[in-house]
């Protein structure tokens, strides 16, 4: 970093002029829109504050944090971003903030949750059948709303793509809104225990692939489009057609990174018992993949309290 350093000086070492008619708006707060070094800038800011913190689960991804641990932990960490994050500048948007606790019994997952509010009131508080992560259910209750909003936004892609070019249109479809949508969730959950979604998911791209070639694409129109370019197709993929493979392909890589989580979490108990699950979940896809199925899990801990921010 120290090699940037006269070129960030240059860029931030007084303030920007903002032009908006004869009006002049200094920008002298945060990094500027659209420059590359500004998620590196971001994370030299919160290195320190996120190091800081107690909690035994501990992930960021610039301003997306996740805390897991003990209640304790939790809260006491809370009052350390909130505290922290002020002097540099920075604000919790409750907002955007949500807390889950599992494990325990009903009475005490209510009681975590009330201490919590305590220091974050107006915090939200998902259920299990909504519960992501950057987007990626967390239970298996939340995919098909997962699901079910990816195809929603494909439908509202639809009736904007009338405004551009087919061309134009037939790119962004490719390229960006059909597989390279969903496919964070393909290889994060299970599901191929959906497959109907999947297949609506694929019926909304058809419908939309046809309104931009302008042609009827019948189930032979639509194999063909769906092959690859150097074979005669559009490459447009189909969901129903990749799920396996791809969560198959992330199921060799499970144990492995598991044993990193493990290891970053200094051992916790349940951390065990996820690891510990890693070969059935394996076991148990292969056999999906063959005809076969049984059911699979861990038990969660015993009274931790789960909080993204």
């Amino acid at each position: 970093m120290p090699e940037f350093f006269p070129f960030v000086f240059q860029l931030y070492g007084t303030p920007s002029n903002l032009l908006y008619g004869e009006h002049s708006i200094q920008s002298a707060r945060g990094v500027q829109k659209g420059d590359p070094l500004g998620p590196l800038l971001f994370c030299l800011l919160t290195r320190n504050l996120t190091k800081s913190l107690q909690s035994p689960f501990n992930l960021w991804y610039l301003d997306d944090a996740t805390l897991g641990g003990d209640l304790e932990q939790v809260c006491e960490d809370l009052r350390t971003v909130v505290r922290a994050g002020a002097a540099l500048g920075l604000e919790l948007n409750l907002g955007k903030c949500e807390v889950f606790a599992f494990g325990g019994t009903d009475r005490e997952c209510a009681t975590a949750i009330a201490k919590v509010q305590i220091h974050c009131p107006g915090i939200l508080l998902p259920q299990r059948s909504n519960l992501t992560l950057l987007g990626v259910p967390l239970f298996n209750e939340a995919i098909p709303s997962v699901l079910k909003a990816k195809r929603g936004s494909a439908e509202l892609t639809k009736a904007r793509f009338e405004k551009i070019s087919s061309d134009q249109a037939l790119f962004l479809l490719k390229n960006c809104l059909n597989i390279p949508k969903l496919l964070y969730v393909l290889r994060c959950s299970p599901t191929y225990r959906w497959t109907q979604s999947l297949h609506d998911f694929d019926d909304v791209i058809r419908r939309c692939t046809a309104k931009i070639v302008n042609i009827d694409m019948d189930d032979s129109a639509w194999r063909q489009a769906s092959l690859p370019v150097a074979n005669g197709g559009l490459g447009l993929r189909c969901a129903a057609k990749l799920y396996q493979s791809i969560w198959l392909l992330l199921t060799q890589h499970i144990p492995s990174c598991l044993k990193f989580v493990v290891k970053q979490t200094w051992m916790l108990p349940w951390s065990r018992r996820l690891l510990c699950g890693a070969q059935a979940v394996t076991s148990n896809l292969r056999q999906v993949c063959r005809g076969q199925s049984r059911s699979y899990g861990t038990r969660p801990p015993s009274n931790p309290a789960f909080v993204p921010c």
